[in-house]
């Protein structure tokens, strides 16, 4: 609906003008993106809802067949990551390649390796494990076997430490192989020595315990083990170490078998 104004001015010219109430009707058409021609809403005084149509349930709510609500997005993540920056950050909901979320224990995600070898045992330290400057590294096991062409026993200590060994004669470095292949190559230090090294840094002792061999039959295989229900030996540093000492009666023609389960992440 439209109307007419008439307006003079001082020479007596009038001008007639149309007043339209498009103006007005106008005014309270709904704001709309000039990029994409959407419907821009305020938001402030909107409520999700309770209903099976709306997108927001009620606490203890009965589930139903057509209850519409916001499907949750996982992301892809093949090894544990660190996806935030700091503790108590949101973060988002990891799942496997299979789209499982990750509900299991995270030990049998990390990357994993083993390393052994075989020494002449002398009396001091016959393994040395150092950790890296940028990884975290959990030693999960290591196992001895003890052979002599006589009997012996020999008693054997698994140490922490704070500090790398110097001198001492140390075997070619032992192969690292990863559990999974497609892991990157190994960054921990895995030391063999048929001359026993000079050690420092003493943390404490951490596991203890005996190997005995008969002539020419060898010992059992003993089995040292961390984490579980409690952690690993974690080393968080190039200057951490485990170190696997012995002493006692070594028997002629003495043999020890070595190896090391670790994961680093």
């Amino acid at each position: 609906m439209a109307s007419e104004v008439a307006l003079s001015d001082n020479n007596g010219v009038k001008t007639t003008l149309m007043r339209s109430s498009t103006v007005a009707t106008e005014m309270n058409q709904p704001r709309v993106n000039p990029a994409s021609g959407a419907q821009l809403v305020e938001a402030s005084g909107l409520s999700p809802g309770v209903s099976a149509t709306q997108l927001g349930k009620a606490e203890d709510a009965v589930a139903a067949s057509g209850d519409v609500g916001v499907f949750q997005l996982g992301v892809r993540r093949d090894v544990p990551t660190i996806s935030t920056s700091a503790a108590g950050d949101y973060s988002e909901m990891a799942v496997t390649r299979h789209g499982a979320i990750y509900t299991q224990a995270v030990d049998g995600m990390k990357r994993t390796y083993s390393a052994g070898f075989k020494v002449t045992p002398v009396a001091g330290t016959v393994l040395e494990i150092i950790g890296a400057a940028t990884t975290t590294v959990e030693v999960n096991r290591i196992t001895a076997t003890l052979f002599g062409t006589a009997a012996g026993k020999v008693d054997l200590v698994v140490n922490k430490r704070s500090a790398v060994s110097t001198a001492g004669t140390a075997i070619t470095a032992p192969a690292k192989v990863p559990y999974d292949s497609a892991d990157a190559a190994a960054v921990t230090t895995i030391k063999g020595f048929t001359a026993a090294p000079t050690l420092s840094g003493l943390v404490g002792l951490v596991r203890q315990a005996m190997l005995y061999c008969g002539a020419s039959i060898p010992s059992d295989r003993l089995k040292i083990e961390s984490g579980g229900y409690a952690k690993s030996f974690t080393l968080t540093s190039a200057t951490q170490t485990l170190t696997v000492e012995i002493g006692g009666t070594i028997p002629a023609g003495a043999e020890l078998a070595l190896d090391v389960e670790w994961t680093e992440y």
